[in-house]
């Protein structure tokens, strides 16, 4: 067993009916709380109800806001120069990916004089972030980001120019999660489609991934065995228990990915997602397909069979027992767009091939290779 160093999930209220609970662990020192919330589904909800009832009898300043579209520099820089003065006992993001992570990034800066951009990774005059933050509590309503359990927040900046990066901090993991499947029950299919491939995506890669340990190893294969269920979850969208388990597939992988790392397919979407206004998840579900199919054609080559059998013990979860079949088979069942559909242009498919975004790919991919990848999800 190789060495290895984990970062915990945080304390985690996780089932049906655990959003109810939310009380039990904030801390009201000063009776103000500041929530971001998404669309105007949540808000409509008995949870959304209660929980502005119960702040109100117990005598809580509630200040909302809703977050549309994905995080943005200027929008947390906004928001936080709005809520700076006051001093917060919490921070609560109720939401899908993007307000979980505009939360966390608010939650980091409401102490902090300067831009979200000056602590972005990638730059060069970042600065690290030294992890104070406003208490964060993460309520996911979409079961794919894991962004309630990792330590980071994908910001997309236009300074200088049009790029996501994350900021990261180990002590940025949200101080309390709470992953009630019932908040996402009003999840639309195509919301579904795209954080549940999301989900799969992140586990597969941690899974994989060249920095994998036997622990994330143990959490990631839990969370794809769950996965499975996935087709089933988007033709039954009111079945509770098919929502529970892709919402501990997708708790896991914030876990693993945040402990093991990801590969070819958010590294590319990470350049692409900061290039085109398309959504992380449909990213994503265009390039896992390929991306998969090039990393085994390429692991056969180098004889890495302990690799190779991980993908092999994935694709045992589903029937016919082949990963390679299986993604070709969503790719027909669900309404999976090419980057094409996406709007994505190929004028940029050399550049970005030549950034080779697989850090921890389990295979080292050549400019080519990854060409080849951006070719194919093109369609």
């Amino acid at each position: 067993m190789k060495a290895f160093q984990a970062l915990l999930p945080p304390r985690t209220f996780f089932g049906k009916g655990s959003f109810f609970r939310i009380f039990e662990a904030l801390p009201l020192k000063n009776r103000a709380v500041l929530v971001l919330t998404g669309k105007s589904s949540v808000l409509l909800s008995r949870q959304w109800q209660w929980f502005q009832e119960e702040t109100g009898r117990r005598g809580l300043n509630l200040s909302t806001y809703r977050v549309s579209g994905e995080p943005t520099s200027e929008l947390i820089d906004k928001i936080v120069a709005e809520c700076a003065s006051k001093q917060w006992d919490a921070v609560i993001g109720i939401g899908g990916g993007s307000v979980l992570d505009t939360g966390k990034a608010v939650s980091a800066m409401l102490y902090k004089l300067e831009s979200v951009h000056t602590y972005l990774e990638g730059f060069p005059d970042s600065q690290p972030h030294d992890g104070s933050k406003v208490f964060y509590v993460a309520c996911p309503t979409t079961t794919g980001t894991g962004s309630e359990a990792t330590k980071n927040a994908v910001i997309r900046t236009t300074h200088p120019a049009r790029y996501k990066r994350s900021l990261r901090h180990d002590r940025l993991v949200p101080d309390l999660a709470i992953v009630d499947p019932e908040l996402s029950l009003s999840c639309p299919k195509d919301v579904l489609i795209a954080t549940g491939l999301d989900a799969f995506t992140q586990l597969l890669e941690s899974y994989t991934s060249s920095n994998a340990s036997t622990l994330t190893d143990l959490l990631a294969l839990e969370g794809l065995r769950h996965c499975s269920i996935l087709v089933d979850a988007v033709n039954h969208l009111e079945d509770l228990d098919l929502k529970i388990q892709m919402a501990y597939a997708a708790y896991l992988s914030g876990i693993t990915l945040t402990n093991a790392g990801l590969g070819i397919v958010h590294g590319l979407a990470g350049i692409l997602g900061g290039m085109y206004d398309s959504p992380h998840g449909a990213l994503c579900a265009a390039l896992l397909a390929p991306a998969v199919r090039k990393n085994i054609r390429k692991l056969e080559k180098s004889g890495d069979r302990d690799t190779l059998r991980k993908y092999e013990q994935v694709g045992a979860f589903f029937r016919p027992s082949d990963l390679c079949a299986t993604l070709g088979t969503w790719q027909r069942a669900f309404p999976i767009k090419t980057l094409r559909q996406l709007n994505v242009a190929k004028d940029q498919f050399s550049w970005i091939a030549q950034q080779r975004p697989n850090k921890n790919n389990p295979v080292p991919l050549d400019p080519e290779e990854i060409l080849e990848i951006l070719e194919e999800s093109y369609g």
